[in-house]
């Protein structure tokens, strides 16, 4: 038998907040490779990009020793990832080899800072 528990925590997430050095640049490359219309700067130290659930925020309170995960922070889906890897190259990304498991595939790349972020096929 399951036993269910109560907590006025939802079981979703709300924010992924994702460090970066330079807010400009790095909204200029999350708006190019999801293809966002890039709201006005000045920016702020904190950047809520306009896409579906969860809200992606860039962040830039940095704390003095930044060092960018280097384990993927979440994945985008894309149709073809050939494609995708090409928008990332593009925008100054760097990304890794396609690996596939049956009919799952997927890559990995870093953005500007560093963090690696997946791409999957649907």
């Amino acid at each position: 038998m399951v036993q269910e528990t109560k907590s006025n925590i939802e079981n979703s997430i709300h924010f992924v907040f994702v460090p970066v050095r330079n807010m400009e640049r790095a909204v200029n490359f999350y708006s190019d490779i999801l293809g966002l219309v890039i709201k006005s700067g000045p920016y702020g130290s904190l950047y809520n990009l306009d896409i579906n659930s969860p809200n992606i925020v860039l962040d830039s309170n940095l704390e003095e020793d930044f060092e960018p995960c280097k384990h993927p922070l979440f994945s985008f889906k894309a149709n073809n990832l050939e494609d995708a890897q090409a928008v990332i190259m593009n925008a100054g990304g760097k990304t890794r080899d396609i690996v596939s498991f049956g009919e799952t595939s997927f890559f990995v790349f870093d953005d500007l800072d560093g963090n690696r972020i997946m791409i999957v096929n649907n």
